[in-house]
Protein backbone atom coordinates (compact mmCIF):
# COMPACT_ATOMS: atom_id res chain seq x y z
CA UNK A 1 0.00 0.00 0.00
CA UNK A 2 1.17 3.25 -1.00
CA UNK A 3 -0.08 6.80 0.61
CA UNK A 4 0.86 10.05 -1.25
CA UNK A 5 -0.33 12.93 1.48
CA UNK A 6 -0.20 17.01 -0.17
CA UNK A 7 0.55 19.13 2.86
CA UNK A 8 0.85 23.05 2.94
CA UNK A 9 3.91 23.08 5.27
CA UNK A 10 5.85 20.16 7.51
CA UNK A 11 3.89 21.71 10.78
CA UNK A 12 0.60 20.86 9.05
CA UNK A 13 1.60 17.48 8.11
CA UNK A 14 3.14 17.06 11.78
CA UNK A 15 0.02 18.20 13.52
CA UNK A 16 -2.32 15.68 11.97
CA UNK A 17 0.44 12.36 11.99
CA UNK A 18 -1.31 10.65 14.79
CA UNK A 19 -5.02 11.33 12.86
CA UNK A 20 -3.73 10.00 9.79
CA UNK A 21 -1.85 6.72 10.99
CA UNK A 22 -5.37 5.93 13.10
CA UNK A 23 -7.36 6.60 9.36
CA UNK A 24 -4.77 4.07 7.57
CA UNK A 25 -4.82 1.43 10.13
CA UNK A 26 -8.62 1.64 10.99
CA UNK A 27 -10.93 0.12 12.86
CA UNK A 28 -9.06 -3.50 12.70
CA UNK A 29 -5.90 -2.38 14.19
CA UNK A 30 -5.31 -1.12 17.58
CA UNK A 31 -2.71 1.98 17.11
CA UNK A 32 -0.93 3.18 20.06
CA UNK A 33 1.52 6.01 19.41
CA UNK A 34 4.70 6.88 21.41
CA UNK A 35 7.07 9.98 20.29
CA UNK A 36 10.25 8.29 19.36
CA UNK A 37 13.51 8.74 21.31
CA UNK A 38 16.32 10.23 19.31
CA UNK A 39 19.42 9.93 21.38
CA UNK A 40 22.18 12.93 21.68
CA UNK A 41 25.56 12.35 20.88
CA UNK A 42 27.69 12.05 23.75
CA UNK A 43 31.28 13.24 25.15
CA UNK A 44 31.87 9.67 25.83
CA UNK A 45 33.17 7.99 22.28
CA UNK A 46 31.89 4.10 23.84
CA UNK A 47 29.06 5.44 24.99
CA UNK A 48 28.22 6.92 21.12
CA UNK A 49 29.35 3.64 19.37
CA UNK A 50 26.93 1.63 21.84
CA UNK A 51 24.23 3.82 21.39
CA UNK A 52 24.68 3.85 17.47
CA UNK A 53 25.04 0.26 17.38
CA UNK A 54 21.54 -0.76 19.00
CA UNK A 55 20.36 1.86 17.27
CA UNK A 56 20.80 0.23 13.86
CA UNK A 57 19.93 -2.62 15.21
CA UNK A 58 16.47 -1.28 16.47
CA UNK A 59 15.89 0.29 13.04
CA UNK A 60 16.67 -3.25 11.17
CA UNK A 61 14.80 -5.28 13.75
CA UNK A 62 11.33 -2.09 12.87
CA UNK A 63 12.27 -2.78 9.42
CA UNK A 64 12.11 -6.50 9.49
CA UNK A 65 8.69 -5.93 11.37
CA UNK A 66 7.55 -3.74 8.40
CA UNK A 67 7.89 -6.07 5.97
CA UNK A 68 6.15 -8.90 7.65
CA UNK A 69 3.29 -6.84 8.53
CA UNK A 70 3.42 -5.50 4.91
CA UNK A 71 2.99 -9.10 3.69
CA UNK A 72 0.18 -9.66 6.30
CA UNK A 73 -1.80 -6.82 4.96
CA UNK A 74 -1.32 -7.41 1.74
CA UNK A 75 -3.21 -10.98 2.16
Amino acid sequence: MKVRINADSQDEFDSKRDELIKAIAGSRYDVDLEKSYKAKDSPIKAQNEMVNYWGSQFEKMIRELKKDIEKIIDE
